[in-house]
């Protein structure tokens, strides 16, 4: 199998078959309206932003490139080079003109006159030898090549965990918006009831006031959570590739693409699981390879280059010329060195070498991330387990006091501002569950994401 097809064996399988890494597309395509209806899954949503995001298609773009980079070093390397010419000219220099005139015109002193030239030349030249310059390059676009497909997994990544945090946002922003809703009509309820209480002299004017603050306070979370509905939806649409806010209804579905932080609930589990996976460290490493093979090939630069040539020419000259229309060929070597260029190449050399350091130092630093990141994100996963756990028995204690002061308050042994704070601690609870509900499912995004596992998702779910 030739060069070419082993590298674009490996782009097609990991880039997407819609964006041809040697044909990129002219224009983006134009953007699809989104459904107003139907339902749109977690998974559905995270596969949508690892294959249609903006940010996957020109990290795959990008990936496409440096393929073709690679492609034109490998070229220079291995084939030799041909260039056709064509050349005009027409001068009245003595150096050209005079020979003729002296030869045909010796009584006619006719001084400089001009002269035309039409030569056609083709030329084949081919580096024997230049210390390894060409081939530094070329492994040094294929570093590069191998560094823009680590890019593309680690965009993807993000992608899919941002896409996740926005689709959980907006899921259960609207399951706490329908708490709010339910809450709000409830103390407006609450508030009639006080009212009429107060005209028959059973209420006191505080308990209205009290009534009405906890009216306000609810309307104020409906208007909190609705606004943070449109928001997550539109950011949402942007991240799926789409013009505007996602309308479809957002459920959890059948699978839970999320099943797998399970296995990754420890520490060390986690950092194991990073080390081997995490796509922000293969790119670290990747850039620090594109980096050490261009070092490489700075430095065979101090070498000689000895380049064969072969050329062959044809001169079309008028009759001004002594001679016309001669054929002629060249066949050489050409050796060159550079003796002296004001410290040029020393600086070239130094400035790849410097860069390498610093993408060595760069991986150092992401696998030192890495294990702190993984280690954290499983640490947090515990926690949030822990408070959700914590918010779901405040809940139900809350929802049993609630019971027993609509009881007592109905048996006339406990005042309506003691219900109304009981109903509130209710309601604080249930959105408390909530938020911690939440906050425990993106921490297991979180987890998978550091530890490499949407690099490589391709949709699947338990």
């Amino acid at each position: 199998m030739s060069l070419r097809s082993v590298l674009l064996a490996s782009l097609v399988a990991a880039a997407a078959a819609r964006v041809p890494a040697a044909e990129p597309p002219a224009a983006p395509p134009a953007q699809a309206p989104a459904p107003a209806s139907g339902a749109l899954t977690l998974r559905e949503a995270l596969l949508a932003a690892s294959e249609e995001g903006d940010a996957v298609l020109a990290s795959r773009l990008e990936a496409a490139a440096a393929y073709e980079r690679s492609e034109a070093a490998a070229a220079e390397r291995l084939w030799p080079r041909i260039e056709l010419s064509e050349q005009y000219a027409r001068t009245d220099d003595p150096g050209i003109t005079t020979t003729y005139r002296a030869e045909q015109n010796r009584d006619l002193r006719l001084g400089r006159f001009e002269a035309e030239n039409w030569r056609t030349r083709g030329e084949a030249s081919y580096v024997v030898f230049d210390g390894g310059a060409l081939a530094g390059r070329h492994e040094a676009a294929l570093a590069g090549f191998s560094a823009a497909m680590r890019s593309g997994e680690s965009v993807r990544s993000r992608a899919v965990a941002a896409a996740g945090g926005s689709f959980l946002a907006a899921l259960y922003a609207e399951r706490q918006l329908a708490v709010a809703r339910e809450e709000a009509a409830r103390m407006d309820s609450r508030l009639a009831v006080a009212r009429t209480q107060e005209a028959g002299g059973r209420s006191t004017r505080a308990d209205v006031l009290l009534a009405e603050y906890r009216l306000e306070r609810a309307k104020r979370e409906v208007l909190t959570a609705a606004n943070a509905v449109e928001s997550a939806r539109e950011r949402l649409g942007r991240l799926l590739g789409r013009d505007g806010r996602v309308r479809e209804q957002l459920t959890d579905g059948p699978e839970d693409p999320l099943a797998g932080a399970a296995a990754l609930a420890s520490a060390d589990a986690a950092e194991q699981s990073a080390l081997a996976a995490s796509p922000d460290l293969s790119l670290a490493r990747a850039e620090q390879s594109a980096r050490e093979a261009e070092l490489d090939a700075r430095r065979a630069t101090r070498w000689p280059r000895l380049e064969a040539q072969a050329a062959t020419y044809w001169d079309d000259d008028d009759a001004g010329r002594l001679h016309a229309n001669e054929r002629s060929y060249l066949v050489g070597a050409v050796l060159t060195w550079t003796a002296f260029d004001g410290g040029v190449r020393r600086a070239r050399i130094l400035e790849a070498r410097h860069l390498a350091e610093a993408a060595a130092v760069r991986s150092r630093d992401a696998e030192r991330r890495t294990r702190i990141e993984s280690r954290e994100a499983a640490r947090d996963l515990e926690e949030a387990r822990a408070d959700e756990s914590v918010a779901a028995r405040k809940r139900a204690a809350d929802q049993a006091a609630f019971d027993q002061a609509e009881k007592s308050h109905s048996a006339g042994r406990s005042t309506f501002a003691e219900l109304l704070r009981a109903q509130t601690d209710l309601a604080d609870s249930r959105l408390a569950e909530l938020r911690a509900s939440h906050g425990r499912r993106r921490a297991e995004l979180r987890l998978l994401e550091v530890t490499g596992y949407w690099a490589s998702w391709q949709g699947g779910g338990k």
